[in-house]
């Protein structure tokens, strides 16, 4: 047969406690802590800024076909990739499915 030995404990505390963290909590300081600066912070806040900016900003732009800039899938500016027309000579390629030729070799179309 077992024996159990039972230990009295503190009585328990009239008011709820947090649940333990199990790290020491720091050090209350002597003073209170300085006011936060009006200074812009890195990170965006939760909250609005007092002043709208003095433009506004651009939308980015949706890559697509015809933007003059190589995007999206583009394997050259505005064509390959298959979502856009295929590319003339001596433009980029990944395949032959990029060029109008269909012929791709190291990467250009011939």
């Amino acid at each position: 047969m077992k024996q159990f030995l039972f230990f009295a404990t503190a009585p328990p505390t009239t008011k709820p406690t947090r649940k333990p963290t199990g790290k020491p909590t720091p050090k209350p300081t002597p003073k209170p802590t300085p006011k936060p600066t009006p200074k812009p912070t890195p990170k965006p806040t939760l909250k609005p800024t007092q002043k709208p900016t003095a433009k506004p900003t651009t939308p980015p732009k949706i890559p697509n076909c015809d933007d003059g800039i190589k995007n999206g899938n583009e394997t050259g500016i505005d064509c390959g990739g298959g979502e856009c027309p295929k590319c003339d000579n001596g433009m980029p390629c990944r395949g032959d499915e990029d060029c109008d030729s269909d012929q791709c070799e190291q990467n250009v179309c011939q």
